[in-house]
């Protein structure tokens, strides 16, 4: 089994949960993280984005496809799964 987003990625949330945090205290209190990705056991570009962000209201599907397509080309998993990412992003935009 390869490498999670969560592994490759040295800034990512998952990793640099802060004691006293939200997240930290997510995990705290037995609560799944926030992070679709990491709950599921999947890397980044393995999770079906079209059908996850379908799911949410209008104005949380906006936000979440402006933060992919700000943030997903600036992170390091991109670099290893450009191809993947780079199609998700587009059919999440397209959606």
């Amino acid at each position: 089994m390869g490498k999670k987003c969560w592994d490759i990625n040295p800034n990512c949330l998952v990793v640099n949960w802060k004691p006293g945090g939200s997240a930290f205290q997510e995990i705290k209190r037995g609560e799944a993280p926030k992070c679709l990705a990491h709950r599921l056991r999947k890397g980044c570009w393995e999770v079906d984005w079209v059908s996850e962000i379908g799911t949410l209201p209008d104005e949380a599907k906006e936000y979440c496809k402006q933060r992919m397509q700000e943030k997903c080309p600036k992170c390091p998993v991109y670099a290893d799964h450009k191809e993947e990412l780079k199609a998700i992003i587009k059919k999440v935009q397209e959606a």
